[in-house]
């Protein structure tokens, strides 16, 4: 496979930064089409309203463009004027004017772009225009019919494999410890994913965890405001003004691997995948924070595939979902699909579909994982496209979300005397370990930590915020 990279220089505007809200120099344009979006408005209409998003003025944006297309031919013709000029004097005087007008293109520019970068991707015709999502398949065999199941913390606790109590004077609030056979779970999951993937020929990837906001926003998630999931670094810590983020998912540096470049049409499609550490700054409160469900420290494996049509697209996207299918029915797990409705999609998504694992200790349904078609969406603002300079099409997909697969199989295969069965196919990754039992690990048995030191730290930094 070849990629080239293309950065070309344009007269008086640049075309080789991204529109980023956190960003003070000159941005990226993506490659959006105007003139399809504005020729398609039903579509992107019924999309903003099925998301519940704020009306969108076309017409103003369709005016926007007007303007910007008059200004950008008339400063064509004054540089050609300019080149094809043999007079010093009326060159000059065209230098003044194209000065006077660049300032005018920048602004109204700037505005055209942000106000088309802002519209949402369209829908599928599958995808449920309501807040309720539709259930696609529901397959409820398997798991133990116990009739009082632990919750997945209260059985960690007990195996000595789960730690998330009492860690403010070692981490933040809503990490964890994975300890002894809880660990080796861990390890089995991602190998076991790894070799599936490698099985459906996805070239695998080490990426960074440290980001751009370029890179997320280029993908869809939007990293500025109060209330996002992006961790940033402190303000001290800029690469070229931009603030530095923590990935929370590979998909972003997966996706943006490919920012600029021109990828040859035989080597399409490409599947991609990754192991990594994800970072989420988790805001969610009540029942379901419980335990290690939502957290903002975990391991992923995650699936992308890059695609040359939107025919092609749809074949990768329901690959990865047949990918997802296996594996939870290899694990032996009761499942549901469910077609995620558009209020719920995000702004790249298409069309999504979730895994949901049923958790007896939760009492309800968790999402395990997810698949989305973002078509052109993230491509168009990332600047990705073919060997003949079309945009390509991106697929995205969770192949294991450890910690959420660590739950469905504490709480399905959990018996009665407090053990956890560990599932067929996980047991060569194991060294052969066929149960969960707190003697797996015995020196890790029987320590004690005193609650009374968490209780005076988190005290003294209580004092020291307050009189700071």
């Amino acid at each position: 496979m070849f990629v080239k990279y293309c950065f070309k220089p344009c007269l008086f505007r640049s075309f080789s930064f991204l529109y980023t809200k956190e960003s003070g120099r000159q941005p990226y344009k993506p490659l959006i089409n105007f003139q399809k979006i504005l020729n398609n408005v039903n579509a992107y209409e019924e999309s903003i309203k099925a998301r519940n998003m704020p009306g969108v003025s076309f017409q103003k944006m369709r005016d926007l463009y007007s303007m910007y297309t008059e200004l950008d031919e008339k400063e064509t013709n004054l540089l050609i004027k300019r080149l094809k000029s043999s007079s010093e004097q009326e060159k000059s005087a065209i230098f003044l004017e194209l000065k006077d007008l660049k300032p005018k293109i920048s602004s109204l520019e700037k505005e055209l772009y942000e106000r088309f970068i802002s519209l949402p991707n369209t829908i599928s015709k599958y995808t449920p225009t309501g807040k309720d999502f539709s259930v696609i398949d529901d397959v409820k065999t398997s798991g133990k019919d116990l009739k009082t199941p632990q919750h997945h913390s209260e059985i960690g606790k007990q195996l000595n494999i789960i730690r998330s109590d009492n860690l403010k004077h070692v981490s933040f609030s809503r990490t964890f410890y994975l300890t002894g056979a809880g660990a080796l779970l861990s390890r089995a999951l991602i190998r076991f994913t790894e070799d599936r993937l490698s099985k459906f020929n996805f070239v695998p990837f080490n990426v960074p965890n440290l980001l751009t906001p370029k890179a997320i926003e280029g993908c869809g998630l939007d990293p500025s405001g109060e209330r996002n999931q992006v961790f940033k670094l402190d303000l001290n810590n800029l690469y070229m003004g931009d603030p530095i983020c923590l990935a929370g998912t590979s998909e972003h540096a997966l996706v943006s691997y490919f920012m600029g470049a021109r990828i040859p049409i035989q080597s399409l499609p490409l599947k991609l995948t990754s192991t990594s550490t994800c970072y989420r700054a988790e805001i969610s409160q009540g029942q379901s924070s419980k335990g290690i469900y939502r957290v903002k420290q975990f391991d992923k494996v995650e699936m992308v595939g890059l695609a040359s049509s939107f025919s092609e697209s749809e074949k990768l996207f329901n690959e990865f979902i047949d990918f997802q299918r296996e594996f939870v029915c290899d694990l032996q797990l009761p499942y549901r699909m469910i077609e995620i409705p558009a209020y719920d999609l995000g702004n790249s998504a298409h069309r999504k579909i979730d895994f949901e694992v049923w958790m007896p200790g939760r009492n309800e349904f968790g999402e395990i994982s997810s698949c989305s078609n973002c078509t052109d969406y993230q491509s168009s603002r990332l600047h990705i496209r073919d060997s003949n300079k079309n945009t390509l099409f991106t697929v995205n997909g969770t192949a294991c979300a450890v910690p959420r697969i660590i739950i469905s199989i504490l709480e399905n295969y959990q018996t009665a005397d407090g053990c956890v069965g560990v599932p067929e196919v996980l047991q060569p990754y194991m060294n052969g370990v066929q149960v969960l039992t707190p003697d797996l690990f015995p020196q890790l048995n029987h320590i004690t930590f005193s609650k009374l030191i968490f209780k005076k730290n988190n005290a003294y930094l209580y004092n020291r915020i307050n009189n700071s």
